[in-house]
């Protein structure tokens, strides 16, 4: 954010736009380095680079940018899904139905409590309250999967398989 500040990179729009690129790896590639969580690395990197270095970008560069992330968020989630999808058989024969539905059952009152106290939390300090009506939708949206499933692969451990299928099994229903 402070180089994009300070340094006139609009005078050449292709070296702001990959600097921008390139800063914005950085942080999972150090993460990854010093065996910490790339996941978490990527989302605070995101968060700051928004907020902060995003709009020091020439007008030229946020349109670059912003068109660049959603085209490469659009080609990592068809990426991600088809690979679920095409490990749906490879794992299937795994799946325990008992932990399965103790999952579905784990994963919507763990939805509805994390969504209906930080609802209940914002409301006590909002003068435009989240309708109950909000916060029943927000329950049963949330993230697909994407995260669950890489954390599965890298699973290691002897249950790894069946670690595996039940998460499949799960982010299809909760997809459904």
């Amino acid at each position: 954010s402070y180089i994009f500040a300070k340094f006139d990179f609009h005078v050449v729009p292709w070296i702001e736009i990959g600097l921008f690129l390139i800063l914005s790896y950085l942080p999972y590639v150090l993460s990854e380095a010093l065996y910490l969580s790339g996941i978490l690395a990527i989302f605070i990197s995101a968060i700051f680079m928004r907020n902060y270095a995003f709009h020091s970008l020439s007008p030229i560069g946020q349109v670059t940018v912003e068109s660049m992330t959603e085209m490469a968020c659009n080609v990592s989630e068809n990426f991600v899904f088809a690979y679920m999808g095409l490990s749906v058989p490879l794992t299937i024969h795994n799946v325990r139905f008992e932990l399965v539905g103790i999952g579905v059952v784990g994963l919507l009152v763990s939805r509805a409590v994390s969504v209906y106290v930080t609802a209940y939390v914002i409301n006590l300090f909002k003068k435009e309250k989240i309708p109950t009506s909000f916060q029943v939708i927000m329950s049963f949206s949330g993230l697909r999967g994407a995260v669950a499933f890489y954390l599965a692969l890298n699973v290691n451990s002897e249950f790894k398989s069946m670690i595996i299928s039940i998460t499949i099994s799960l982010i299809i229903l909760s997809i459904i």
